[in-house]
């Protein structure tokens, strides 16, 4: 499959901004407005996650949600962290 004249120059407009501002491709086609911004949960998305984790693997969760299968175990991670702090601390 070959890309359009137009998409080839978005991604070299991307590379550029990658190489000369040391970020990641992702936030190269943000930049340019051009990749949605990254997928935001809440507390309850988060306790739903844990509830279809009965059923499901990390992979199915992360095509669910659109995102990798790591991205939702590291979410899922963060917000038990979250969780037992403000246990401890409370």
């Amino acid at each position: 499959m070959a890309l359009s004249g137009t998409a080839v120059k978005l991604n070299y407009y991307a590379l550029c901004i990658c190489v000369t501002s040391e970020r990641i491709p992702e936030e190269a086609f943000r930049i340019m407005e051009i990749a949605p911004e990254p997928t935001r949960f809440q507390d309850n998305d988060i306790a739903a996650i844990l509830e279809y984790k009965k059923n499901h693997t990390w992979k199915q969760l992360g095509e669910m949600y659109g995102i990798s299968a790591h991205a939702v175990r590291k979410r899922v991670i963060r917000f038990q962290e979250r969780q037992k702090a403000k246990g401890e601390m409370g």
